[in-house]
C-alpha cells in the first residue's frame, strides 16, 4: 500500500507530461498555412433567427464592443445576410437586480 501511494504521484505527472505534450503544437507548421480565403456563402436562405444576449450593464466594455458600429453584432448580421440578428439588453432592462441573479 505504501509503495502504491509512492508511485501514485510520479505516475500522475508522468501522465500530465504525455498529455501536455501531445497536445502542445508545432509553430512552423501553423506558420506554412495559406492565409484564409474569402468566407463561404451562406448555405441557407430563409431563416430568421434571433438572439437576445444580456449584458450586466451596457456601460461595461464587453458590451459596449459587442453593440459598436462595426462590432459583433453587425457583422454576424453581415455575414447571414440578415437571417441572424442579435437584440443586445442589460439586467436592468428585463427587471433583474443583484439579488435575483444569485439564485
Amino acid at each position: 500500500m505504501t509503495k502504491l501511494r509512492k508511485l501514485t504521484f510520479p505516475i500522475l505527472i508522468g501522465i500530465f507530461l504525455l498529455v501536455l505534450a501531445a497536445c502542445g503544437g508545432d509553430d512552423e507548421a501553423s506558420s506554412d498555412k495559406a492565409p484564409a480565403a474569402k468566407p463561404a456563402a451562406t448555405a441557407s436562405e430563409g431563416y430568421d433567427i434571433k438572439f437576445q444576449y444580456a449584458c450586466i450593464n451596457r456601460t461595461l466594455d464587453p458590451c459596449k464592443l459587442l453593440a459598436a458600429p462595426g462590432g459583433m453584432v453587425e457583422r454576424i448580421s453581415e455575414r447571414t445576410n440578415g437571417q441572424v440578428t442579435i437584440e443586445i439588453s442589460s439586467f436592468p432592462e428585463l427587471g433583474l437586480a443583484g439579488p435575483d441573479t444569485l439564485r
